[in-house]
This record gives C-alpha cells, structure tokens and sequence, in this order.
C-alpha cells in the first residue's frame, strides 16, 4: 500500500507532527461561537439533530484547496458530524 509505504519512509516527521496536534484537549479545540450544542435564546435546541463521525480521505485546507488526509489505524482522522 502506497500510504503505509510512504509513512514508513518518513516516520520521524509524521510522529513528531502527530504528536504535536495531541498537545491540547478537544474542549480546547472547539470554536464555541460554532458549537452546535449550545442553546437558542429561548432555552431550546434549534432542532433535534443526529450525530455521526466519519474518517475523511479528503478535506480542504486554509486556502480552499483539496488534500488528501493521512488517516490508518496509527494515524486516525475522526469528524463529528451533526444532520439537523
């Protein structure tokens, strides 16, 4: 498999930056401003919602540009989707 190959050729790299992603908690991580969970004005939730988690292959960047997303069993990736 070409990714396992490639992130056995530059292991060091790839657990040093895995490793620094790793450095704060996902509360630290959440934009509260965007955080679905909170209440409307009225005390209530804007809808009933399902939540689902999915691992990417693909996602795009700062600058609106697709990559391709490093994500095995050693490497995962996991989104929190949330469908109103």
């Amino acid at each position: 498999d070409a990714v396992h190959e490639i992130l056995n050729n530059y292991h060091d790299d790839m657990h040093h930056m895995y490793n620094g992603m790793n450095l704060y908690s996902p509360e630290e991580y959440l934009a509260h401003e965007n955080y679905s969970l909170g209440y409307r004005h009225k005390g209530n939730f804007v809808c009933e919602s399902e939540v689902t988690y999915i691992r990417p292959g693909w996602a795009k960047n700062w600058m609106n540009e697709w990559m391709t997303v490093v994500n095995t069993e050693k490497y995962p990736q996991t989104i929190r989707v949330e469908t109103c």
